[in-house]
């Protein structure tokens, strides 16, 4: 079970990555971290339509440096859940996810 939730996180990883500006922007639009897409034109328009620029906008609202680092703090969160609810099953003697 535990190789399982590994291999599904690794895979999640892969697809977790921002390749391009339109991936940036529209990761931003999608997870709400941005609510409106004007906010977005006007910083790009001043700044730059890029990458970079679009990381700078992402540390000023949410203190990540980079998507990336923004994704490893994500599987950092997941892989604590993942930890904590297997000490729950366990100490509940469910046992489905001994060693």
């Amino acid at each position: 079970m535990k190789k399982l939730l590994e291999i599904k996180s690794k895979i999640e990883k892969i697809s977790k990555t921002i390749n391009t500006v339109e991936e940036a922007w529209d990761y931003l639009l999608e997870t709400g971290i941005i609510k409106d897409e004007q906010t977005l034109q006007v910083v790009t328009n001043i700044n730059g339509y890029s990458l970079e620029t679009l990381e700078d906008v992402l540390y000023a609202t949410e203190g990540y440096r980079s998507f990336d680092q923004l994704f490893d703090e994500d599987d950092d969160e997941e892989d604590e859940d993942i930890l904590n609810i297997e000490d729950v099953q366990n100490e509940d003697g469910l046992g489905f996810l001994d060693k």
